[in-house]
Order: structure tokens, then sequence, then C-alpha cells
């Protein structure tokens, strides 16, 4: 079994969504109501159930991702993948050829790696990602200093 040095934390993203999800279904509801009250047709109830189930489902799968995806980063490279399918997919730190943060200086946001082969990889809501990416970036140099000495 190989040993985890790091994973990928989405704790923070979590937070966030507890705080903000009871405002958003507030504000949807207070929408809701309104549109009932100014409809004189009645054929917004439909229409309104329809957009209220897939509002629902949008944060409902926000937060399957944020507790079931799962990126684990080993000593020469990293695996991603969800946790009930079992299929995993490897990332070797010599196949990165650029890290990028998509928002500086935040609690979350995701981390976009480009491979040498010009496929991209985006993880999402990630926990400290300037951290990763440091981290992730010293792992790359470390890796190629020791193929280098072999």
């Amino acid at each position: 079994m190989k040993n985890i040095l790091r994973s990928v934390t989405r704790e923070k993203h979590l937070d966030h969504m507890v705080k903000v999800t009871p405002l958003i279904f507030l504000g949807y509801g207070l929408q809701c109501y309104f549109l009932m009250n100014m409809n004189t047709q009645g054929h917004l109830t439909k229409h309104l159930l329809v957009l209220g189930f897939s509002l629902a489902c949008m944060i409902g799968l926000f937060l399957l991702h944020d507790v079931y995806h799962q990126v684990n980063l080993f000593e020469n490279h990293m695996e991603s993948g969800w946790r009930f399918f079992g299929k995993k997919k490897t990332i070797n730190y010599n196949e990165i050829e650029r890290i990028d943060v998509s928002e500086k200086e935040q609690k979350f946001a995701s981390v976009i790696i480009r491979l040498s082969n010009k496929k991209k990889i985006v993880f999402y809501f990630v926990d400290a990602p300037e951290e990763l990416k440091t981290w992730i970036e010293q792992q790359k140099s470390s890796e190629s200093f020791f193929l280098q000495a072999a």
C-alpha cells in the first residue's frame, strides 16, 4: 500500500455552503411568493417547482462532490477519483507542465493543472489552493532532481 502524503480537502467550501444555502432557499422562496401573488393566470406553479427542484439538485451535487471526490497526493504522483466508483486517475508529477489557481488569496478556489500532453485537469473548491500548488511544485522539483541524479 502506498503512503498518502497529503489529501485535498474541501472543508471550507462545505462551511461556506452551510452558511449560504439557507439564504439561497430563502431568496428563492420569497421570489416564488411574490411571483405567485402577481400571477393571475396560475401557470407558474409547475415551472417554479421544476426550478426549485433544480436548485436543490444543484446544491446537493455540490455537497456530493465535496464529500466524495478524493484527491490523494503521493511521493511521485497524485490520484483523483470518486469514492463510490473505485476508478482513479493517476497523474505523475513529471507530466505536470503548469499549475494555476483560479483566485489568489482565497480560503478555497479551483486548482488548474496543465499537463505536458496539453490536457487540463481542474480540482474545484480546494482548501488552501496556493499552499497545495507550492507543495506539488516542490514534489515535482524534488522528483526531477532525483531523476537527474540517477
